[in-house]
C-alpha cells in the first residue's frame, strides 16, 4: 500500500539505512505529523491510510491550537484510540512507553 510523504517516522533498524529500498509500513513503528494547516487532509486523507496500512501509532501536531493528537491501536482505516494532549501535559508513546515528552517542549 502506498503511504502519504511523512513528516517524521520512527522506523525499525536496517543496517543499510534503508539505502538499497524505502521503508514499507512493517518497518514503520510510528509517524509524526505536523500540520501549520487545516487538519481536514491529515485526518481524512492520511490517517485512514496508515490505519490501513497498519502504522501503529501517529502524532498529529496541531500548530494552530498547540496541541497532540495521538492515534493508536489501528483497525481497518481507523484508530481505535485517541488521546489529545496540551501544555503542561507529557504524551506517552503508545507503541514505546518509555518515551514521553512534555507538550510544552514542542510548542516551548
Amino acid at each position: 500500500m502506498m503511504i502519504p510523504n511523512l513528516d517524521i517516522a520512527i522506523l525499525r533498524f536496517d543496517d543499510t539505512w534503508y539505502a538499497q529500498r524505502h521503508p514499507t509500513p512493517a518497518d514503520i513503528f510510528f509517524v509524526i505529523e505536523v500540520a501549520d494547516t487545516p487538519l481536514e487532509y491529515d485526518r481524512e486523507e492520511r490517517l485512514p491510510r496508515y490505519a490501513a496500512s497498519g502504522i501503529r501509532e501517529v502524532w498529529l501536531i496541531d500548530i494552530e491550537a498547540e496541541a497532540v493528537a495521538q492515534y493508536a491501536q489501528p483497525a481497518h482505516t481507523i484508530y481505535t484510540l485517541k488521546q489529545t494532549f496540551k501544555h503542561g501535559e507529557r504524551i506517552r508513546s503508545a507503541t514505546f512507553p518509555a518515551i514521553t515528552l512534555p507538550v510544552d517542549q514542542i510548542f516551548g
